[in-house]
């Protein structure tokens, strides 16, 4: 009889096509309230697809299961600053940088929509027959502070620094060709490898759309069909 052999799925791919096809579809949405809706899940994505690329940095680190068992309990950040300390000594991931800086905004973002608290809105106008509100923003990257006033725009943001970070993690600082960055993530091993190349396909739509909304995947490999 024969024995599956044991394999994982990590979800990051799931959360990358997530992320791209409700931002994509927000922008195309015309009630208001689905549009919000479609604007919050793809930013929500969009900070998923971190925290599993965090977890297979970390799964790559093989580590005795009671000190894996405390790094799960830290931020993504966390995760992927102690994958590139034992990894590569000799490196440094460097939190002043602005691509570290965007993501820690999100997740702050990301934590206020998990851990709803109420919020003031901002009254552009106020009167007894018609009102104007609006959400407070984050300083840097302009994201709805209010779950509610998700907008297309937030998604797109969210796509652009997630990326940017997920760029200069695996780009630049773990100098991973765009292949391995594939193979890595999409590993179905237990310990993650990039021995076997993982090539996803996208229509040109989607290549289109991001290349339109200046979002860079170039860190990682995806062909047109």
């Amino acid at each position: 009889m024969d024995i599956a052999p044991q394999s994982v799925d990590r979800s990051t791919m799931t959360f990358l096509l997530d992320s791209i096809m409700l931002a994509m579809r927000a922008e195309t949405e015309y009630g208001l309230e689905f549009q919000n809706s479609l604007s919050r899940s793809a930013l929500l994505a969009s900070t998923h697809l971190l925290e599993a690329s965090a977890n297979t940095c970390i799964d790559a680190l093989a580590l005795g299961n009671g000190f894996a068992n405390d790094i799960d309990r830290l931020p993504f950040l966390s995760k992927f600053e102690i994958f590139v300390q034992l990894r590569f000594p000799k490196r440094q991931f460097d939190r002043a940088r602005h691509e570290v800086q965007g993501v820690s905004e999100l997740k702050q973002v990301r934590d206020s929509f998990v851990h709803p608290k109420s919020q003031k809105t901002i009254w552009e106008s106020w009167s007894p027959e018609g009102s104007v509100s609006r959400s407070p923003r984050t300083k840097s990257l302009g994201l709805s502070k209010i779950a509610s006033y998700g907008h297309p725009d937030d998604a797109v943001r969210a796509l652009k620094v997630s990326h940017a970070f997920l760029r200069y993690v695996f780009k630049d600082t773990c100098r991973f060709s765009a292949i391995r960055v594939n193979s890595f993530l999409c590993s179905e091993d237990p310990i993650p490898t990039h021995t076997e190349p993982v090539i996803p396909y996208w229509p040109r739509d989607i290549h289109r759309w991001l290349h339109n909304h200046c979002i860079d995947l170039s860190y990682i490999k995806i062909g047109k069909v």
